[in-house]
């Protein structure tokens, strides 16, 4: 079975809060009936008000609100945790970090403010210090999902990926009903070429929650991988309409979609496609570079080289780019421009260069 890997340098994104799953609430706060030592009526509304705020996706004010509510009561600790958690959201890691700290203080016997400045340093590239500090949670006796999961991202990128096979079995064992552990498990035997292992994962990913864009989109890949076309462009099909009732920037779907459809020999709906997937996301070099290479069957228009250029503007290691470029400047005659362009071809066939974008490199 041949099938085209589309991210290798950005198999496990960065963490982002918002997709830790079911491993636990990162941004809630206990209710507020519950909260023994809020005494005050004045850090019940800013409780109130950042919940709102969260509820709304306002993280900004959310933030304002908390540091209002831990300003109030200093050893409030869910509010704080949650301000720790909004703040490394929001990438503003040093206050962040100055809250974490306060919290290891305030309560040096808990392992939560070690988990939280171990996912500062993950958001940092600081990878080694992110796990250490997340094997000291472990050997303190914090065996959440989340800590294990942490661990397993961190180790992947660290290239020990036995350990990160191991750490997110565990996390999913902690937490079965966590989409994206099993999402990044198949992700990883994606890559790994297992291909059957990986479809039940991202299939189990779809059970837990079926608006899960990428599983849906991975899936797609397996399917026509083993030659079901029909089934392939279904999944294709529900990502994109997933992507676009939550507006969403995730241009592969589309342009998986498209590229079917131009092999199949349906040249209009699959551009029609291939051109949805660059205003989707008008930053995608490989769904400019498809709509090129579609649109180039039919002929060298100039619409064909401002899609290449694009695309090699935003991802300068775009080998395949440069190559179809130059073969637009042979057909229109442009020897000289063909020349360097191919030049530039061979050096980038030589010595790939990874790209920002997770494009596949020879």
């Amino acid at each position: 079975m041949r099938l085209t890997t589309k991210v290798v340098c950005y198999l496990m994104p960065v963490l982002s809060f918002s997709s830790m799953g079911n491993a636990g609430c990162v941004f809630c706060l206990p209710p507020l009936s519950t909260q023994a030592t809020l005494q005050e009526s004045s850090v019940d509304q800013f409780l109130r008000s950042a919940q709102a705020s969260l509820a709304s996706g306002d993280l900004p004010a959310a933030a304002r609100s908390l540091e209002q509510a831990v300003l109030k009561e200093e050893r409030n600790k869910a509010a704080r945790i949650a301000l720790v958690n909004v703040l490394i959201s929001l990438m503003r890691l040093l206050e962040a970090e100055n809250h974490a700290l306060i919290l290891k203080k305030q309560f040096p016997e808990e392992t939560r403010p070690i988990h939280l400045l171990a996912l500062i340093a993950f958001q940092r590239g600081s990878l080694r210090l992110a796990s250490e500090r997340a094997r000291e949670c472990l050997a303190r006796g914090d065996n959440r999902a989340e800590v294990h999961k942490l661990l397993a991202l961190t180790e992947y990128l660290l290239q020990s990926y036995d350990q990160f096979e191991v750490h997110i079995r565990t996390a999913i064992e902690l937490s079965p009903n966590d989409g994206e552990g099993h999402y990044h498990l198949g992700r990883y035997l994606y890559e790994k070429k297992r291909y059957s292992e990986a479809l039940s994962s991202f299939e189990r990913v779809i059970g837990i929650d079926p608006d899960y864009h990428k599983a849906r989109y991975y899936t797609g890949l397996l399917y026509e991988g083993m030659g079901q076309a029909e089934r392939a462009k279904e999944e294709f099909l529900a990502a994109v309409k997933i992507v676009e009732r939550k507006r969403i920037r995730y241009a592969w779907p589309f342009t998986d979609l498209g590229k079917r459809l131009v092999n199949e020999g349906d040249f209009e709906r699959g551009t029609g496609w291939l051109y949805r997937a660059m205003r989707n996301d008008p930053a995608s070099p490989h769904a400019r570079f498809e709509y090129a290479k579609a649109l180039f069957t039919r002929g060298a228009t100039r619409e064909v080289k401002e899609s290449l250029e694009e695309a090699v503007r935003l991802d300068p290691g775009y080998g395949e780019a440069y190559y179809l470029l130059a073969r637009y400047y042979v057909k229109t005659g442009e020897k000289q421009l063909a020349v360097h362009t191919l030049k530039k071809f061979e050096g980038l066939k030589k010595n790939p260069v990874p790209s920002p974008y997770g494009i596949r490199r020879w």
